[in-house]
């Protein structure tokens, strides 16, 4: 650049330094740097941009690959007007390499990103453990680079799929095709057989250099085992009982018996119970007879069995509702009690018969059936299949003494009540 005087004053032009204008870049963001051969990223694979949005007239945008044997992408993309970025496609071809997208626009400097094109593998994912009696599992087969990221195909691939032990379990289908534009098919399923471990195979039966490397998976088939909701370990009281639930690990395609055993008389349960076709467990009542710990072995063809222990021990009173300590003789004062049914550990159970309490009373203290004015009572019994018996307590003299509930299967409670005037 040159300036001088124009007004012819005296002074002397004088030139710049050389100065290069040039316009705003673009740039390319490649969400798709690596593919296996015959793969594509999508019609999203990349975009190119410009700094703000389009102005005046869409920007057309050249695009070539350095080498079309590995990957192509379209000769032009557009970007709209208002928009800063237009999306493109990039594909991969029957070749191993690296490339370079370059983009070029009129006024715009030039951008450029790099494409690796691998061999293409399989991947195959099913359950890795599954029982004799579980339903049939998905098999998943995916299209994949050498990095394992998933890729849609360039055409239909056909996957042939094997089962290397047919004891241990098969596949339903001999292949499947991933379809053109897509990057997995899930539609095979695996079905279990006999106890043991398989490996599952995805091939490409092609001769080709763009053929896909084969995937497996290994997949234990075990022999289920029963489940007692009690866990381990239950605490019941003589004479009581609990509603429980043995359980297998998948629901029964036919009714399974399931038969107990017992170390010992301590507990009963029914000789068997039948898990219903469509359900996975059923209920069976566990009864404490007599002091004891019984082991319970639960049993069903076809399946390991499991045991649980019952404690049975006398139940316990010492922890019911609303107990007094102290009462008064305002002439109001009574208190209703509630007595439950608890075992050893203060779980509260279900009595399996009509259950009677001998209620002792004092001078200073009286049982009765219902508030100030109801009749004395000396026994209160909680019903067959209830779990608890509601009675009052009423002060009669001031003073302290000690009340007696008592029954022969549970620890006799002797609390000491205290009277005020």
């Amino acid at each position: 650049m040159t300036y001088s005087d124009s007004a012819g004053t005296g002074y002397l032009p004088t030139t710049t330094n050389t100065v290069t204008v040039t316009g705003p870049s673009l740039t390319i963001s490649n969400g798709t740097p690596m593919l296996g051969m015959r793969q594509n990223g999508g019609v999203n694979s990349a975009n190119v941009q410009v700094a703000n949005s389009v102005t005046g007239s869409p920007l057309v945008v050249n695009l070539v690959s350095t080498d079309p044997t590995v990957v192509t992408v379209p000769a032009t993309v557009t970007i709209p007007v208002g928009t800063y970025y237009a999306y493109f496609q990039i594909t991969a071809h029957d070749a191993i390499g690296t490339i370079q997208i370059q983009a070029t626009a009129v006024g715009y400097g030039g951008a450029n990103s790099s494409v690796q094109v691998t061999a293409p593998k399989f991947a195959i994912s099913t359950s890795a453990s599954v029982n004799t009696t579980s339903p049939r599992q998905s098999i998943t087969v995916s299209a994949e680079d050498a990095n394992s990221t998933q890729h849609p195909t360039n055409e239909d691939v056909t996957v042939t799929l094997a089962s290397l032990s047919g004891a241990v379990g098969t596949i339903d289908s001999a292949f499947v095709v991933i379809p053109l534009g897509q990057y997995y098919n899930n539609h095979a399923r695996f079905i279990p057989g006999a106890a043991g471990t398989t490996q599952l195979s995805a091939t490409d039966s092609r001769v080709a250099s763009y053929r896909y490397s084969t995937a497996t998976q290994n997949v234990a088939v075990n022999t289920p085992t029963l489940s007692l909701n009690w866990g381990a370990t239950s605490n019941l009281g003589i004479g009581q009982y609990d509603d429980r639930t043995v359980q297998a690990p998948d629901y029964q395609v036919s009714p399974l018996t399931v038969s107990f055993a017992h170390f010992n008389a301590a507990s009963s349960t029914p000789s068997s119970v039948i898990i219903p076709t469509s359900s996975y467990y059923s209920t069976v009542r566990v009864s404490g007879i007599f002091a004891g710990t019984d082991t319970i072995t639960a049993s069903a063809t076809g399946h390991n069995s499991i045991k649980g222990a019952v404690i049975v021990a006398p139940g316990r009173m010492d922890q019911n509702s609303y107990w007094p300590s102290a009462l008064s003789l305002s002439g109001t004062d009574s208190v209703q009690v509630i007595l439950y049914a608890r075992d050893q550990n203060s779980g509260i159970h279900y009595v399996t018969a009509p259950t009677t309490f001998t209620l002792t009373g004092t001078s200073n203290v009286q049982f009765v059936s219902g508030g100030l004015s109801s009749a004395p009572i000396t026994s209160a019994t909680i019903p067959a299949d209830a779990n608890y018996v509601q009675f009052w307590i009423k002060g009669l003299t001031a003073g302290t003494s000690t009340v007696t509930v008592a029954n022969a299967n549970y620890t006799t409670y002797s609390p000491s009540i205290t009277v005020t005037p």
